[in-house]
């Protein structure tokens, strides 16, 4: 994905993680709704935007290397 429909992407989330926040659940006529799950939402919110982090380094994905021991 570009970072464009990344950012997208992430509006749509946040609005969803918004929704969810002022109601989980609603009625229509004699129907009850329930939203999506919260943690879900939250937790596509945190990886679209450590994507989009990713892309901005270098327009690529970012990695580290951890030493244990103090060896390699």
């Amino acid at each position: 994905m570009t970072e464009a429909e990344l950012q997208a992407r992430l509006a749509l989330y946040l609005e969803a993680e918004s929704a969810i926040l002022i109601s989980q659940s609603y009625s229509v006529g004699t129907r009850q709704l329930t939203r999506a799950n919260l943690k879900e939402v939250q937790d596509e919110i945190s990886r679209i935007r450590h994507e989009l982090a990713a892309i901005r380094q270098d327009g690529g994905f970012a990695f580290s290397t951890t030493i244990f021991g103090g060896r390699r």
